[in-house]
């Protein structure tokens, strides 16, 4: 939950509050053929047909790069998935 109001020159609006549902992660994520599944500090891919794979940082550092199905990544967080011109975020 938060509190929001808008800054003006005279002054403030009156407070809103806003209700965030956050979840810590997802199971799988599938685009067409392509399944994304995060476990343990691991990123695993399956259906790309060998087609390259990168994993990106939200900041947008190139993290992986190759056409594995078995990435492990250093830390958990997000990463920008892209293979084939599709794009996910997967959360670990």
């Amino acid at each position: 939950t938060a509190s929001v109001v808008k800054l003006f020159a005279s002054g403030e609006s009156a407070p809103i509050t806003l209700d965030f549902n956050v979840s810590a992660g997802l199971e799988s994520i599938e685009m067409s053929d392509v399944t994304i599944t995060a476990s343990n500090g691991t990123i695993y891919v399956s259906g790309t047909n060998g087609e390259n794979v990168s994993v990106f940082t939200p900041a947008g550092t190139l993290i992986y790069s190759g056409n594995g199905n078995v990435i492990p990544v250093a830390s958990n967080g997000v990463f920008i998935f892209k293979t084939s011109g599709k794009i996910a975020k997967v959360v670990l």
